[in-house]
């Protein structure tokens, strides 16, 4: 499973984020459509889902040289969770989504309207792994490959590397080029968590992937380590 986090602004305040959505819920129709559900609402999150049915016609030669119409029907779905922040920004966390989300935020830009702004929320990727770290159900972190940036190798030029390791693969860059002389740019890592092993992995640009158990069983510990790195 994989989250994408974003940073959202909204004209409207956060307890009235779904009255927008709920004027334009999703309806089966015979052609194309796309719509919202909302799943849950409270002054502090809110859970909902956007769809996108497509419909396309064509025609394909039979067996016996006569045009035949073929009718293809595809669904999009994009689960997100909204949760707002101190400044009135808002964290947008899409579940699992598609390789494009154009049409996504798109919609979202047409139903709330002027004011509605989006852009990528850079994540700590070191602060994540330590709040991970003081979780009391988790019993231990390894870091099995890291990928960083920003290493001077003179005036002139700097490197970006990925690191494997048996061991650490990110104590093993600090031993090679000190604590403070690279930016992370994504941590792979295996964790256990209440006895179970997990591997997940975690990236600058907002993206946190794990089996979808390990995010069942964080609950609501996931949404604190996000507002402790984000």
């Amino acid at each position: 499973m994989r989250l994408k986090v974003l940073l959202i602004n909204l004209p409207v305040p956060f307890v009235q984020m779904d009255y927008p959505l709920l004027n334009n819920l999703y309806e089966e129709v015979e052609g194309s459509s796309k719509g919202f559900e909302v799943f849950e609402k409270t002054n502090n999150s809110l859970n909902a889902r956007f769809i996108e049915k497509k419909v396309e016609e064509g025609f394909v030669i039979g067996p016996y040289g006569g045009e035949e119409r073929v009718v293809s029907i595809s669904f999009n779905y994009i689960e997100f969770f909204a949760w707002p922040l101190d400044n009135g920004k808002i964290y947008l966390v899409l579940k699992n989504p598609s390789r494009s989300i154009r049409t996504f935020l798109q919609e979202l830009h047409a139903v709330f309207g002027f004011g509605f702004s989006v852009s990528e929320a850079e994540l700590s990727v070191l602060n994540f792994l330590y709040a991970l770290e003081d979780l009391s159900d988790v019993e231990s972190v390894k870091v099995s490959k890291a990928r960083v940036g920003g290493i001077k190798l003179s005036s002139k030029a700097s490197a970006n590397v990925e690191v494997s390791s048996s061991e650490n693969a990110l104590k093993n860059v600090e031993d090679f080029v000190g604590t403070d002389n690279f930016t992370i740019d994504k941590l792979k890592f295996e964790l256990y968590f209440k006895g179970i092993k997990f591997k997940a992995e975690v990236s600058r640009t907002g993206i946190v992937s794990a089996p979808e158990a390990f995010f069942e069983y964080m609950g609501e510990e996931l949404k604190d380590l996000i507002f402790k790195c984000c």
